[in-house]
């Protein structure tokens, strides 16, 4: 084998003219730095493309974050907004002259309505105002006493008085469910 090989070398390097012997030394001197510079040129663009889409995912993930942030006090504003309503809380307290519950709760789901706006309103999975006055009865689409919410499954009493978020698992257990509580109060 190592006949062979030297036999070939000999033959490129030393029968041919002096010009093919120049080209094939220059080919062979020209091809190794070549190599070399183009592995590291290689290695060194594998590491800024790494490095790049890197810092890309990482934007990506802190815009999407901050978008989460923004809708949930875009949320929370809109739940001030209903808690404050003074037509809602005037419902709530039986000041009106209607005394039908179901009146009432239209009176009261039109109102939701209004502060959740049309843009937000198909975000909301479901917003609903509780009441816990038991001599003013009130039902409607976003509207029903605290007794109705004792029967839903995310329901807790220690839950509904300490937090003001929490989150629970749905009926059919396939997803997470944030909610939040806005409580509200009556001031003369």
């Amino acid at each position: 084998m190592k006949e062979i090989r030297r036999k070939i070398a000999t033959y490129l390097f030393h029968s041919n003219t002096i010009f093919v012997q120049l080209v094939l030394f220059t080919l062979i001197v020209s091809i190794v730095p070549i190599g070399i510079i183009g592995s590291l040129l290689f290695s060194h663009l594998s590491s800024s493309v790494e490095a790049t889409l890197s810092e890309s995912y990482s934007q990506i993930v802190k815009q999407y974050v901050a978008n989460m942030n923004e809708g949930l006090l875009r949320y929370q504003y809109r739940l001030h907004q209903i808690a404050d309503n003074t037509i809602i809380i005037d419902e709530l307290l039986n000041k009106e002259l209607d005394t039908n519950p179901y009146v009432k709760g239209k009176k009261v789901t039109v109102e939701v309505r209004k502060c959740l706006g049309v843009e937000d309103y198909n975000k909301f999975r479901n917003c609903m105002v509780y009441s816990n006055i038991k001599d003013a009865k009130i039902y409607g689409d976003k509207v029903s006493m605290i007794e109705e919410a004792r029967k839903e499954s995310w329901y807790s009493e220690d839950r509904i008085l300490s937090e003001g978020i929490f989150i629970y698992l749905s009926v059919d257990r396939q997803e997470n469910i944030l909610s939040l509580i806005e409580p509200i109060y009556y001031i003369n």
